[in-house]
């Protein structure tokens, strides 16, 4: 089996993992606002502005639909999320490096987990 395989198999395995993120309203030292739907642009900005803190990688999960996500961890391991949404997330960590994470997408931007049970 690939490696992607096996890595998005074992994220939809974790379905039952999952935790509530809070959504947390942020602006950036300028001001502006993060972008909807541009999660893992806002976390390397939010990180760049604040560098206690660091990205976690994972998925968002929808029902059976995980969406790559990054959220961020505080200096004492608290996650919230910069990119706005409407209500809380529940939330997959990726058991991995952020360069395997990145090495799945955009092939793997959504992933239904009825394909891999």
């Amino acid at each position: 089996m690939p490696a992607d395989y096996e890595i998005i198999k074992a994220a939809c395995a974790r379905r039952s993992l999952a935790i509530d993120v809070e959504i947390r309203p942020v602006a950036f030292k300028n001001g502006e606002l993060p972008a909807a739907n541009k999660c893992h642009e806002n976390v390397a900005r939010w990180l760049h502005e604040n560098p206690k803190h660091v990205a976690v990688r994972g998925w968002l999960d929808s029902g059976g639909l995980l969406e790559a996500h990054s959220v961020v961890a505080d200096d004492e391991g608290n996650l919230f999320d910069v990119t706005p949404r409407d209500a809380r997330i529940r939330f997959i960590r990726h058991n991995g490096r952020d360069e395997e994470f990145f090495a799945l997408l955009p092939a793997n931007n959504q992933i239904h987990c009825v394909l891999f049970q």
